[in-house]
């Protein structure tokens, strides 16, 4: 017993919008040189695409003269991938992950914002240098191509709203990078690229305040070097608001310069 002839008839190819998978239903008209053949001899027999599960079939008719052959069978067959469906990676959100990272922070005040003197009210020959740790968050996601507005728009960039518990300017893209990654999709080689930015915290913002010191003191306007014991000073020295040389006692003042750009974290990784 044989397959005499397998012409298909009809039928139709479907994708699930949110899923990689593909289902086919396609209808064959089968000629068979004996009655008795069964159906999954002829089902493993048909051009079907390679590699892929049968999951159900009909036998919508045959034409059959009793003690005649050949026979014809009408087969309704489902197939594709569905009990392989995975999510379509491109609809996923950011993950979002957290872990430390250690570093060497030069201390020019306290916790107090207090200057770090020496016990002559001047600063220390060398600077106090102390270890200390921050929170890292690193995101991944993946994209039909390399998110080059992304990267354009969020890399050497502070947060300018609260994103992920973190108050506006203390978090900072330090670094995107993306990789391809080669899947197969609906019998297609596809290329997605599995993208990761990492976000450095820090408490006292990345816009960050500095003590206005300086060797000149600003008198009517104009810079005049700064004297001890009528010699110019050979270390920098603190100064007001104002630009003076800040008497013994008196209170630092801190300058705060905007050295990144801000952008919306939030709308950057919605």
């Amino acid at each position: 017993m044989s397959i005499i002839s397998s012409v298909p008839i009809g039928g139709s190819r479907s994708a699930s919008a949110n899923k990689t998978s593909v289902t086919f239903q396609e209808s064959w008209l089968v000629t068979t040189s004996s009655p008795t053949i069964t159906a999954p001899f002829i089902i493993a027999n048909l051009p079907l695409y390679v590699g892929d599960y049968i999951h159900g079939y009909k036998i919508s008719s045959t034409s059959l003269s009793e003690g005649a052959d050949p026979v014809s069978w009408v087969f309704a067959i489902t197939y594709g991938k569905d009990d392989e469906e995975v999510d379509n990676p491109l609809t996923e959100p950011w993950e979002w992950s957290i872990n430390f990272e250690q570093y060497q922070l030069t201390c020019e005040f306290d916790v107090h914002r207090k200057p770090v003197l020496n016990s002559a009210k001047d600063f220390f020959d060398e600077p106090l240098i102390i270890d200390n740790s921050r929170p890292v968050l690193t995101g991944k996601k993946t994209f039909s191509s390399f998110p080059w507005a992304l990267s354009n728009q969020i890399v050497d960039c502070v947060n300018s709203d609260n994103f992920q518990g973190c108050a506006s300017e203390t978090l900072k893209c330090e670094r995107l990078s993306g990789s391809p990654n080669r899947q197969r999709v609906n019998n297609q080689s596809v290329i997605y690229y599995d993208v990761t930015v990492e976000l450095s915290f820090k408490r006292e913002k990345h816009n960050r305040e500095i003590l206005s010191k300086g060797y000149r003191e600003l008198k009517n306007n104009k810079l005049v070097q700064i004297m001890e014991g009528g010699t110019a000073v050979t270390q920098p020295v603190l100064l007001t608001q104002a630009g003076l040389k800040l008497p013994v006692g008196g209170n630092p003042h801190f300058q705060k310069f905007e050295v990144f750009r801000k952008t919306s974290f939030g709308g950057a990784f919605s």
